[in-house]
């Protein structure tokens, strides 16, 4: 982190969550409805390479792992990258 004895910094960092890390804090505190009324089926999802830096474990997974009947597949990085830019390839070829 850049300036991590900075008061103001510190103040930022902690009003700032990932997405994921404030719904399982909300879920750790039961604030979180978990009436989910029909699964995610089958989905697929990255596990950002910020986690290991920002030292907040793998949130997305256990948020996911609440929701009955979803089966998560972890994308890696190269997979992720190529279907983006395979979508992106497709995307602009409908532009020509």
């Amino acid at each position: 982190m850049m300036f991590p004895d900075d008061a103001d910094v510190q103040k930022v960092k902690a009003h700032i969550f990932d997405p994921f890390e404030y719904l399982m804090m909300r879920h750790k505190k039961s604030l979180l409805n978990l009436d989910f009324k029909e699964s995610l089926g089958k989905i697929a999802y990255h596990a950002a390479c910020h986690l290991r830096v920002q030292n907040m474990g793998y949130k997305t997974r256990e948020l996911l792992q609440l929701v009955e009947d979803t089966t998560r597949l972890k994308l890696s990085s190269v997979v992720l990258v190529t279907m983006v830019l395979t979508r992106l390839k497709k995307n602009s070829m409908k532009n020509l």
